[in-house]
């Protein structure tokens, strides 16, 4: 896959969530934006494929940004992503492309 920054049109955040203590004792989750960032955004089917006894999930989205280590080796799982557009995608995997340039993003909608 050849990436160009010049399709980097989409404004997202990388959002994360992380449990807190509030002032009664309480674990209370907060959604804090981990990174501001400018992606490309590929629109993906949205369905589940069962091939050969086996069910792989086709994601509804992906988000190519420039490279950040705090997303690749498992690190993006479970976080959420926000597009222009205001809709939340939970983040399946992050894959590192052109070794440290840029990070493919899959993502299913928050529903």
């Amino acid at each position: 896959m050849q990436v160009k920054l010049g399709a980097f049109k989409n404004k997202i955040q990388i959002l994360q969530e992380s449990k807190t203590k509030d002032a009664a004792g309480s674990t209370v989750t907060a959604t804090s934006v981990l990174k501001n960032c400018w992606a490309q955004q590929l629109e993906m089917s949205s369905k589940e494929d069962e091939e050969d006894g086996k069910i792989r999930a086709i994601f509804d989205a992906s988000f190519i940004i420039k490279y950040d280590t705090r997303l690749v080796k498992g690190k993006a799982v479970g976080m959420l992503v926000k597009d222009d557009e205001g809709i939340f995608y939970n983040i399946e995997n992050a894959i590192e492309i052109e070794r440290r340039k840029f990070v493919r993003i899959n993502a299913s909608k928050n529903e």
